[in-house]
């Protein structure tokens, strides 16, 4: 069957809607088969030294300083999903489609059995915007679509700011950026207010693609490059006879001598900023200690330290009035003994770890709620947390999202995903804060489940929203909290916590460039002295300058307590 095509003039786009409505059936067959016939009839737009042009295809030329761009400029549909009004997924092709063009070119729309999808370019000062408007004419739920703009060849070989391929736009601005060594090339997903996969698929930094396929997707495709818990579900499903809108920015500059990136996403960064302000404001910047009491599982097989105190330590029995009596002792000589390690680092405070035990196997070693102490600890936890207060030092606990549950029947323990996180964050907070004075939180599990998942499967986790903690710091503003995992817009309202053994040494510069005051936690816990404590001295002397605080073991004279005094006198702080 030969694909029917048809070209309409700028005259008659007021008809163009409701033609749509009622276009015939096309056969189930891809578009990139066979393409409309390219016209010579062409409109361009030059923006500062971005010069664009486009046919009936789309896009015919991308030039930035003379130099062309564009390897394939048509704008395609790479795939749909339907779903019914009942949830049951739909099996439906993305067809042939028609062709209607507009403004001289600028505008190009794709009519398809199910719907449409009409992209129009429009100059920016120093690119092109495209916007694609899309449309569901049919009776199910167009639940999510993927559709390549155009596809770019660099010049040469690119390096992409932060490393950073595609955004998601959830909680965080998406501001993707690469240089060839003679060009800056951006694209930018204007709408903040609503998530969107947007970028270049995924690449090998070892053997660079010569070809980048601009993409857009409404759900997540493996196609995109995601770190851990950086696939995030994204719902934005058009109803029969609704549309939706993506509006994606095309800009590029010749890159200043010495090689240097520009960055022309700032005024997105900036718009992120005021639409999502920061309003954490925490002063102090000096280091943190912290103290683990417990070891996790498994624990002595005498099963009178069930929950490992002291390392595990099998001297240690809670089945006795005496051994508790004695675990308390203990536990006020091991206050009594950390408080010079912090006095001695000039630690602002120390954050408890596990004040419940660590009565269970990893991930659900630590409990997070301090409302529920074990009756060992439980008599003797407010003389224990005073002491440190008494040295000046604030003092805190680690807490999760979730609630800690044993099932109705046997002795399984798991954190269950409540309803409302706010609430049950702010009630555990607000009883650490009212017991025991405590003012900084580490916030462990800062995610959602899925229970048919797998828990070494990364798919099966989801990050909070970053407004969880928002409403959690308006409602406390006078604590630290410090969430185990992050997106750009948690630091709006904490100071999320890294480590620099997994490779952190400051908070990452897309970050900064967002919020400049925004500051990390970073643990430099060390089982020996040097390390990266030594290679990345510098990089974390000029951290701490910029307002990071560095997080330490207190409970002995660790091999990291001397490094982090110098890194805090190197810096100034």
């Amino acid at each position: 069957m030969t694909k029917s095509r048809r070209i309409v003039p700028c005259a008659l786009l007021p008809a163009m809607i409701a033609i749509t409505l009622v276009l015939p059936s096309f056969g189930a067959q891809n578009t990139a088969a066979k393409r409309p016939k390219t016209t010579s009839k062409t409109a361009s737009i030059t923006a500062g030294g971005v010069k664009v042009a486009f046919g009936p295809r789309g896009f015919t030329s991308v030039k930035v300083d003379g130099d062309e761009f564009l390897a394939d400029g048509q704008p395609q549909v790479k795939s749909v999903r339907f779903t019914g009004l009942d949830g049951t997924a739909r099996e439906r092709e993305i067809g042939r489609y028609m062709t209607f063009l507009g403004f001289g070119g600028r505008l190009v729309t794709h009519s398809y059995k199910w719907g449409s999808v009409g992209y129009i370019y429009k100059p920016t000062a120093n690119g092109v915007d495209i916007d694609a408007t899309i449309t569901n004419t049919s009776p199910d739920v167009l639940s999510g679509i993927m559709v390549q703009f155009l596809s770019l060849r660099p010049t040469g070989k690119t390096t992409f700011r932060d490393g950073v391929r595609a955004g998601s736009g959830v909680d965080s601005p998406t501001a993707v950026q690469f240089d060839d060594g003679k060009h800056t090339l951006a694209i930018v997903n204007e709408d903040l207010s609503r998530p969107l996969y947007a970028g270049f698929p995924a690449g090998d930094d070892k053997k660079p693609a010569t070809t980048l396929p601009l993409l857009a997707a409404t759900y997540h495709a493996d196609i995109f490059p995601h770190p851990w818990l950086g696939a995030p579900h994204i719902d934005r499903p058009i109803y029969p006879g609704e549309s939706d809108h993506l509006h994606i920015s095309l800009r590029a500059a010749r890159t200043p001598a010495g090689g240097k990136q520009l960055d022309l996403c700032r005024d997105v960064e900036n718009k992120y900023a005021a639409a999502f302000p920061q309003r954490l404001v925490w002063k102090d910047r000096r280091p943190i200690g912290y103290l683990n009491l417990c070891t996790t599982a498994p624990h002595p097989d005498n099963g009178r330290n069930p929950r490992g105190w002291f390392n595990n330590d099998p001297a240690v029995d809670v089945t006795t009035d005496d051994g508790r009596k004695e675990l308390g002792r203990r536990l006020l000589a091991l206050a009594d003994s950390s408080i010079p390690h912090l006095k001695a680092t000039n630690a602002q405070g120390v954050i408890i770890w596990d004040s419940e035990g660590q009565e269970y196997p990893h991930a659900m070693s630590y409990i997070g709620d301090p409302r529920h102490l074990p009756p060992e600890m439980e008599p003797i936890a407010d003389q224990f947390f005073q002491k440190f207060r008494d040295a000046g030092l604030r003092v805190g606990v680690c807490l999760r999202p979730q609630k800690p549950m044993k099932t109705v029947y046997g002795d399984v323990a798991e954190q269950v995903q409540v309803v409302d996180d706010v609430y049950n964050l702010n009630d555990k907070i607000a009883y650490a804060k009212k017991r025991w004075g405590c003012t900084l939180f580490y916030v462990d599990s800062n995610v959602h489940f899925d229970p048919a998942g797998r828990p070494d499967d990364e798919k099966a986790y989801e990050l909070l929203p970053a407004s969880l903690f928002e409403q959690a710091a308006k409602a406390n503003p006078d604590v630290l909290l410090i969430p185990e995992q992050q997106t750009t817009r948690y630091y709006a309202y904490g100071a999320p916590y890294d480590e620099l053994r997994q490779g952190t040494a400051a908070t990452p510069e897309s970050v900064r460039r967002v919020y400049p005051g925004s500051f990390t936690v970073i643990s430099v816990a060390t089982d020996t002295s040097g390390g990266p404590l030594d290679t990345r001295r510098t990089e974390l002397v000029d951290a701490v300058r910029h307002g990071d605080i560095l997080l330490f073991r207190a409970w002995y004279e660790t091999p990291e307590m001397k490094p982090v005094q110098e890194i805090y006198r190197a810096a100034g702080r």
